[in-house]
């Protein structure tokens, strides 16, 4: 394996791979040498593709980990050099590396989001879901109104309640949740 000199300080914080395009950081090096953004920009210049978290304790909440740039792995703590060679190897044949445990934290997360917006989209009526939709198509109130034959306070109102079930305060929020949790089909309502 081929390796970038780090620099003395920072050698067992951080290493980069260059035949595996991989850098290896320290999970304490996460918070107090670098931010996403100074790691992304940094593996760009250095022609880095993936990340390898080492050292996780176990005890940490996972979710906080996946906005990290390129994350490929990671290596819960004590980490030693054979756990870094193996993980190194499946990331360079194209797989990550990721403990159990991590997965399992990923996976319960991702089934409870799915579930509580299932449970939010299903309280919407077909009016509030064409209303949400032609929100985020950017289309002003009193057009919303006019395309559904309905009043602007009927818009409004509809919205308060779009606003209510789905949790959040403004026509800003309800874009962005639509455009998160919305696929193409469930913001289709028939036309009522």
């Amino acid at each position: 394996m081929s390796q970038i000199k780090p620099t003395p300080q920072h050698s067992v914080m951080m290493q980069a791979f260059t035949k595996e395009r991989t850098l290896v950081i320290d999970h304490q090096a996460l918070e107090s040498l670098t931010t996403p953004a100074f790691l992304t920009k940094f593996m760009f210049e250095c022609d880095l593709s993936h990340l390898l978290i080492k050292n996780v304790p176990g005890n940490i909440d996972f979710s906080e980990l996946k906005s990290w740039p390129n994350l490929s792995g990671i290596l819960l703590a004590p980490t030693e050099c054979k756990h870094i060679t193996r993980g190194l190897e499946a990331i360079q044949e194209g797989r990550s590396w990721f403990p159990r445990a991590v997965t399992d934290h990923w996976m319960r997360h991702y089934l409870n989001t799915q579930q509580h917006q299932s449970t939010q989209i299903a309280q919407l009526t077909d009016k509030e879901l064409k209303v949400l939709k032609l929100l985020s198509a950017g289309i002003s109130l009193a057009h919303m109104a006019e395309k559904m034959f309905i009043s602007d306070a009927t818009v409004r109102v509809h919205l308060h309640k779009i606003y209510q079930k789905i949790g959040v305060k403004n026509k800003q929020q309800a874009v962005l949740w639509a455009t998160q949790n919305l696929t193409k089909t469930a913001v289709e309502p028939s036309e009522s």
